[in-house]
């Protein structure tokens, strides 16, 4: 952990919640100079210290302890799993640690058992315009080159390659959780990236989407 990190969001949520050194001192009945030293960063915040003084601030030891985390949400999947991009990014809030090239889709939360999920991708991708290699026969979420859209999708590779590359020109997109009989369409993909991680329910890491 990093103690200066801790201590400066220790000195944050003691002003948030309006209690000084020495209120908090009392409460703990602990010298003044004790605080002042875990505020300024000049004493390391055990786990034991986090968790007194979480009691206090009402909230969990290890938001104490570990920074909080961002990820943009980019937008929301809906029925027939069609994202519906956001004007401007949402942002999901967290103590639990992801890489910074991560970016979130979320579910609409009137689809039923799947409501509410966040599907995490690599940005670079969408970012670079390309169809990760990574996509074949994976839960991804892809752009349909001909129209635009941005869905969620299993993806399969057409037969037929790039005379260059050797990599496929088309691709076929199924429906991720249910079964399509009609025959599949081949499509061209602006951009494709496997689903990297799936928080089902965010709440349970103490995340939320603001």
């Amino acid at each position: 952990m990093n103690n200066i990190m801790a201590s400066s969001i220790l000195k944050d949520l003691m002003q948030r919640r309006g209690i000084s050194g020495k209120e908090m001192a009392l409460k703990l009945n602990v010298r003044v100079e004790t605080i002042s030293r875990h505020v300024n960063g000049r004493t390391a915040i055990s786990v034991l210290d986090a968790t007194r003084y979480a009691e206090i601030l009402d909230v969990k030891p290890e938001q104490i302890l570990f920074p909080e985390h961002t990820i943009p949400i980019l937008g929301e999947i809906g029925h027939q799993h069609i994202v519906k991009s956001y004007p401007i990014a949402k942002t999901l809030t967290g103590p639990a640690p992801y890489p910074s090239w991560v970016v979130g889709y979320q579910y609409a939360r009137d689809l039923g058992w799947y409501s509410k999920r966040v599907m995490l991708i690599d940005r670079k991708h969408m970012e670079e315009g390309r169809v990760s290699s990574k996509c074949r026969d994976q839960l991804s979420i892809v752009s349909i080159k001909k129209t635009g859209e941005i869905k969620l999708a299993i993806v399969n590779a057409d037969a037929q390659g790039d005379a260059i590359s050797g990599d496929p020109r088309e691709w076929v997109l199924r429906n991720p959780y249910t079964a399509d009989l009609r025959q599949p369409t081949k499509l061209e993909l602006n951009w494709a990236s496997p689903i990297a991680a799936v928080i089902h329910i965010p709440s349970l890491f103490d995340c939320k989407i603001v």
